[in-house]
């Protein structure tokens, strides 16, 4: 069910609900939509778990209202929507911004987490290089173009397709993405307020480098997974982790993968978080 929720102050968070069972919150990145979940959602339904796809505010959907994009801002509005929806305890998969933004709310609040999972995405501030092949094909350009102040704001307007056409196809690697994901993306995007959302998130670096830096090494009960694609971040992902977290973290590089493991190879990733949610979720119920 796709529900478009009042959290506050006008503030309105995209969901799709489905399914019956422990209760696994998905969050998307840049730039994609909560359609980058669409061949995981199904099988996770299918094994017994409720899914909720979060749209996060500015990228794509209808989720809207004023606010910074600090990471910590946006974590705070998804456990507002998990409250009003009167989720206890769940697992929480985040891909790209919406890994830091799952790291943000499992550390703050990891007495409610039975498992994380985050897919190609080194936190910020984490010092991690991309290792070959990935750092071949995984963009450089993007993120300082993205925090320079008022040079998007003059190129991209009317070339938006172009934009971030170049970041999909080049970050997906060889493998590419979809045509129709590729044109669900671009369609999201286009819309005028997605560009100051996407340079929101961008020029908050010290802010949320300053929040993951005060999380670092947390105690935490419940276990980690990392997902790289070979062909985009890889094992940065885990050695990422790894600098920021006392717990092992467990790791899958998915060959031929770029940074859209899910949605390019989700037979292997569904066959992975699947198997890593059912020993996560026993285990939980084990502890207490």
């Amino acid at each position: 069910m796709l529900q478009n929720i009042d959290i506050e102050n006008k503030i309105f968070i995209e969901v799709e609900d489905q399914g019956i069972g422990p209760v696994i919150i998905l969050i998307h990145g840049w730039p994609v939509t909560s359609y980058h979940w669409r061949k995981n959602i199904p099988e996770l339904n299918k094994a017994g778990y409720r899914t909720i796809a979060i749209t996060l505010r500015g990228l794509g959907g209808k989720s809207s209202g004023d606010g910074n994009w600090e990471k910590e801002t946006l974590s705070e509005e998804v456990i507002k929507l998990v409250d009003i929806l009167e989720i206890s305890e769940f697992a929480i998969i985040g891909h790209d911004w919406g890994g830091t933004i799952a790291y943000i709310i499992s550390m703050d609040y990891s007495s409610r987490i039975w498992a994380l999972i985050i897919e190609e995405e080194i936190l910020p501030g984490v010092n991690q290089n991309i290792p070959t092949p990935g750092n071949k094909y995984y963009p450089n350009w993007h993120g300082a173009f993205n925090r320079q102040l008022e040079l998007a704001e003059n190129l991209v307007p009317e070339r938006e397709s172009y934009y971030y056409g170049t970041f999909l196809d080049a970050s997906a690697g060889p493998k590419g993405i979809e045509k129709d994901a590729r044109e669900v993306y671009l369609k999201a995007y286009v819309k005028p307020e997605c560009l100051p959302a996407t340079l929101g998130y961008y020029r908050t670096q010290q802010e949320d480098i300053k929040a993951i830096h005060t999380r670092k090494f947390k105690t935490i009960s419940f276990p980690v997974l990392a997902i790289g694609g070979e062909n985009a971040m890889g094992t940065a992902v885990k050695d990422g982790l790894d600098k920021i977290m006392n717990s092992q973290v467990q790791f899958l590089v998915v060959k031929s993968a770029g940074h859209y493991p899910a949605e390019q190879t989700p037979n292997i990733v569904n066959n992975k978080i699947l198997e890593f949610l059912k020993i996560a979720y026993s285990l939980s119920k084990e502890k207490g």
